[in-house]
């Protein structure tokens, strides 16, 4: 996170992250210039690596394969 705050000083930057341990560690160092978002738990909707999925899915849900 160090380097994304240096990369971008004069913003604020809101990071979505989920309720990993590894998120919310006593020795986790967040820089000022960051806010972590977290989302609720069990709630895949708010993930955006999901809503890829769901696009990618779609174009492949009727697709047949020929087994050899």
């Amino acid at each position: 996170m160090d380097e994304f705050s240096q990369a971008y000083p004069d913003s604020l930057n809101i990071v979505q992250a989920d309720n990993g341990r590894f998120h919310q560690g006593k020795e986790l160092v967040v820089p000022q210039n960051i806010v972590l978002l977290f989302q609720p738990p069990y709630c895949p909707e708010l993930n955006p690596m999901e809503r890829l999925w769901e696009h990618l899915k779609a174009d492949l849900k009727w697709a047949t394969f020929q087994i050899r």
